[in-house]
């Protein structure tokens, strides 16, 4: 809404960055009834992940508005594209989260899985390969003997080797029992592909 009046030709650089540090003081909305005043959530000052999320939610905002701006202009509604091209985002605020499944947590995951799909799961969590890795995998892709599993067509496009633990190697041990080498290790018992069933 603060810049919704506003031509696009008549934007600047330092419209959009107040803009954008304004976005990133205010704090994150609350669910407000229709017609209500709208409700925001405390802002701790002294907090510094907070202020960080709030600017990374600002990043993100700012590029949305950035892909439409970019529209405009290549569809010839605005000379230039200049100022916008001239507001950074914030810096260092897109941080991953990190959390790992406990022991008992995957134990229970697998549990809950139907039995085919409890492999796939387990194999995921052994090896930390894709989705689409793991519905690859032949048998001749693991190596009993070293226990490992080649991942032949990877997100990179490169090849890599991933080593197991002895619980690893022991579950692609089972896994494999009675398969020609150039068998699926994780079948789809329906014998549709994994994810159309």
């Amino acid at each position: 809404p603060e810049l919704g009046q506003v031509e696009v030709s008549k934007l600047t650089a330092q419209s959009i960055r107040n803009w954008l540090r304004k976005l990133a003081e205010t704090p994150a909305r609350l669910r407000t009834k229709v017609g209500s005043e709208q409700r925001y959530q405390k802002l701790p000052k002294s907090d510094a992940d907070a202020v960080r999320r709030r600017r990374a939610t600002a990043n993100r905002t700012l590029t949305v508005l950035k892909a439409a701006l970019n529209y405009a202009w290549r569809e010839g509604r605005v000379p230039s594209d200049a100022e916008w091209r001239r507001v950074e985002p914030y810096e260092d605020v897109e941080t991953a989260r990190v959390r790992y499944l406990t022991v008992s947590e995957s134990q229970r995951l697998i549990r809950a899985c139907p039995a085919a799909f409890g492999s796939l799961v387990e194999a995921a969590l052994q090896t930390g390969a894709r989705y689409g890795e793991l519905t690859r995998l032949r048998v001749e892709d693991f190596n009993a003997d070293v226990g490992t599993v080649t991942i032949r067509e990877s997100k990179s496009g490169k090849p890599r080797h991933v080593v197991l633990t002895d619980e690893g190697s022991n579950l692609f041990q089972r896994l494999v029992v009675g398969k020609s080498l150039d068998a699926l290790i994780l079948e789809n018992p329906s014998g549709n592909q994994w994810g159309t069933s």
